[in-house]
């Protein structure tokens, strides 16, 4: 049995889906991606065995979001390989920690300077 067997037989049923086709369609952030209003990271990796990263690039995604894919990680893996600057092997960390410093300097950019 596959995933997909699995969602058929079960996931769907049991959610109130009519077939897994039903389930994918109607579950699917394909929806509401055109929609996003705020700033937003969408993630994954080039060998995501669940997700193809092809779904990503037909995905109508709003102005707000950028895609950012790694070469390795799996689904939700998220494991680099080799040596990050800040240290650790998990990739999803260290973009964290760079788009929250893109967002630190964003703020300050368009914070009027006080007078003294």
């Amino acid at each position: 049995a596959t995933l997909w067997d699995m969602d058929q037989i079960y996931t769907a049923p049991a959610s109130g889906f009519a077939s897994r086709e039903d389930y994918y369609q109607r579950c699917s952030s394909i929806n509401y991606v055109g929609s996003i209003d705020v700033p937003t990271y969408s993630l994954t990796a080039w060998d995501d065995p669940f997700v193809s990263v092809d779904d990503y690039f037909r995905a109508p995604f709003s102005k707000y979001v950028q895609l950012h894919i790694e070469k390795r990680g799996g689904h939700m893996g998220y494991l680099h390989q080799g040596a990050l600057p800040v240290g650790g092997n998990r990739w999803l960390d260290y973009y964290l920690y760079e788009a929250l410093r893109g967002l630190e300097q964003t703020l300050f950019e368009k914070t009027p300077a006080r007078a003294p």
